[in-house]
């Protein structure tokens, strides 16, 4: 299977802002995290949500700790994003 690295060329010209292109960014290595093999659920007829738990654990500890030293990921150590959950009527917060 060839894989397509150059994607990065034609988000630029889809998307003018940085915004755009971290979201498309994200979304392409989610996918590739999939096709990798990363699977929340691996069960048939289940939905197929990137397994982010799996892909951290393959990375190391190593991996780990270089990030928390790394200044431009402090936030990310300090105030996590939060996880969007159901309320009730459906609603999300």
């Amino acid at each position: 299977m060839a894989v397509d690295t150059d994607y990065r060329a034609g988000i630029k010209l889809q998307f003018k802002n940085e915004w755009g292109s971290f979201v498309a960014t994200f979304a392409r290595f989610e996918y590739a995290l999939k096709r990798a093999g990363y699977l929340k659920y691996e069960k048939p007829g289940t939905s197929a949500e990137a397994g982010w738990a799996g892909f951290a654990a393959d990375l190391g500890d190593g991996f780990l700790q270089q990030a928390r030293a790394l200044p431009e990921l402090q936030v990310l150590f300090v105030a996590p994003p939060r996880l969007l959950k159901v309320d009730k009527d459906q609603a999300v917060s």
